[in-house]
């Protein structure tokens, strides 16, 4: 048989994802922080985009005129903005007591852990040796204010003597907030009763045994010390009043408020009903004083061109922003639909709910109900939740062909053990016959796992919590 090379030309059906096709898919999965930044980059690079700050009312696309029109009615929008908004920050007091206080306002910045005990180090009487053993110091301590390397590797590293860099630490540990410069959070909690002068023989003996009282082995505590449990709890009393980690109050990690997708509201009428948080999305239009130019006969092909192509990624941009939002809503209702339950009598009536389900009702396939459940977030009257929190598989009940949600056997369980009686532990045994009147029927395996899900200890260790 003789091989030989031909070229055939062959015509076949495919599906090929074009870039804008990709776009459209990836804003599903964004939440409306992340679609902000990322239309803020498209208004950087499209010179056709632009921002509207128009009512829901009025007509975007009428209301395009020239550039310097549309910049000055942004101008008197954000003008009237900060008149009207937050007097205290944009109306300066011209008061003598308001400028003492915006000078003392300013002359307080919000400091962090290490630019604190550097300025108690400037204020020491250290020696020069003292003050580079404990400037090292300051740059090992971790956010919770503990050192990071232990003495004899700080000595080998900085060449002194280990009883030098013992004399310094013990020196530094003098510094605010009591407790820093700490090895071990049995020191830590030293160094803050010894400055309240609360050091006392038991409490010496339960700060050596920090590891029983922390698996709760308080009957081998009594049994090494001899201290009774009445006289235990005190000592835990006492401990919670200390700050275990000194150091965090200087942290300068920025908290990050949770900003819902969807707002559910339930009306008079008693339905509830979904509106996407248009708040943090930006409306975006096409400037059609660049688009008009593309008609013109000035313009070379290759710049006609390119705005050309501005001009189709701005119409899809926008396209993909409103297709996104319908998406949204058709979910999020069927959503509503299906866990009525829940937002009515709570966590424990939460339904089993998949994406297929929820698929099959909106006519969309589960890839798409993924990606736009994906990083959102949605208010209900019950709180905010993820969207992802609504599809949760269901465990089996002594009812057939029903399924009970995993949330709702969580909430069981936690609900019983927190009733439970000091004498009477449930273990997970007892659990398991309990979940039956409520209709649950799981091994006790599961009720293990759902269990230390909840962080909650076994029932051996509850009993030996005071």
């Amino acid at each position: 048989m003789k091989l030989k090379i031909n070229i055939q030309n062959k015509q076949i059906q495919g599906l090929s994802l074009t870039p804008q096709l990709q776009q459209a898919i990836k804003l599903l999965e964004l939440s409306n922080i992340d679609l902000r930044t990322f239309v803020d980059r498209e208004l950087e690079k499209n010179p056709l985009l632009n921002e509207s700050y128009l009512d829901d009312s009025e007509n975007a696309e009428e209301s395009i005129q020239t550039d310097s029109g549309l910049n000055n009615k942004i101008r008197e929008r954000e003008i009237s903005q900060n008149l009207l908004s937050s007097p205290t920050q944009n109306r300066k007091s011209t008061t003598k007591e308001g400028v003492y206080l915006e000078i003392f306002e300013n002359s307080v910045p919000n400091k962090s852990l290490r630019e604190h005990l550097s300025e108690q180090l400037m204020m020491s009487s250290f020696t020069p040796t003292e003050n580079i053993i404990t400037h090292y110091l300051i740059g090992i301590v971790d956010d919770a204010g503990y050192l990071t390397e232990d003495t004899e590797y700080i000595s080998r590293k900085l060449g002194v003597l280990e009883k030098l860099t013992l004399d310094t630490l013990a020196k530094s540990q003098s510094f605010e907030p009591t407790g820093v410069f700490s090895r071990s959070l049995k020191e830590c909690l030293t160094l803050q009763l010894q400055e309240k002068k609360m050091i006392t023989r038991d409490i010496r003996i339960f700060l050596d045994n920090l590891d029983l009282i922390a698996e709760n082995k308080y009957a081998e505590f009594t049994r090494i010390s001899g201290i009774d449990n009445e006289k235990i709890k005190s000592i835990i009393d006492l401990i919670k009043t200390l700050n275990p980690k000194p150091g965090i109050v200087f942290s300068k990690d920025i908290i990050q408020t949770i900003i819902p997708d969807v707002i559910i509201e339930k009306k008079i009428n008693g339905r509830y009903y979904s509106t996407i948080n248009n708040e943090s999305i930006p409306k975006v239009t096409i400037n059609k004083s660049y688009g008009d130019l593309v008609k013109g006969s000035t313009l070379k092909d290759k710049e006609k061109k390119y705005i050309t192509n501005c001009l189709m990624d701005a119409k899809w941009l926008i396209k993909s922003i409103k297709q996104r939002a319908s998406t949204l809503t058709k979910v999020s209702n069927e959503i509503i639909l299906q866990q009525k339950d829940f937002l009515d009598q709570g966590v424990e009536y939460l339904k089993p709910l998949n994406l297929k389900t929820i698929a099959d009702k909106v006519e969309m396939h589960e890839s798409t109900i993924s990606r736009i459940t994906s990083n959102k977030y949605i208010q209900t009257p019950r709180g905010v939740y993820q969207l992802k929190y609504f599809f949760d598989f269901g465990v089996s009940s002594l009812t057939e062909s029903k399924m009970v949600s995993s949330e709702s056997v969580k909430y069981y369980i936690k609900n019983l053990i927190k009733n439970e009686t000091k004498c009477d532990r449930l273990s997970d045994d007892k659990l398991v016959d309990l979940l039956k009147k409520y209709d649950i029927n799981i091994a006790r395996r599961t009720v293990a796992k759902y269990r230390e899900s909840l962080n909650i200890p076994s029932s051996m260790k509850r009993k030996h919590i005071i």
